[in-house]
């Protein structure tokens, strides 16, 4: 299982930075009009956001499964759970379309 998901990991984190590599590599060698320079700047701003939501994705569940043991299980509501996470990540997801492109939102 381990060995499952660690090259589900290894898949999700190369996608991203291949499609960097790509975009700069095509700035570098082709030598794009300003248009294009800037379109693949901003594709690769959005596959950089990309990768830094997969690396905090990975150390939250790091944190996670470190710290199962630490609490015993116990029934909790799920309303005000669902309720107070949906407040964080409106928040969250307004400041990130402030910081990245549209593109990222759209799955690009």
């Amino acid at each position: 299982m381990k060995q499952q998901i660690t090259e589900n990991i290894a898949h999700e984190l190369k996608t991203p930075v291949s499609s960097i590599k790509g975009f700069l590599e095509t700035i570098l060698n082709s030598k794009p009009d300003r248009t294009k320079v800037l379109d693949y700047i901003n594709r690769a701003y959005s596959q950089t956001c990309r990768l830094a939501d997969l690396i905090n994705d990975i150390s939250l569940l790091t944190k996670i499964e470190e710290a199962g043991n630490l609490y015993p299980i116990e029934k909790v509501r799920l309303y005000p759970v669902i309720h107070s996470a949906i407040n964080d990540l409106q928040e969250k997801l307004q400041e990130k379309q402030n910081k990245c492109p549209v593109e990222y939102f759209r799955g690009n």
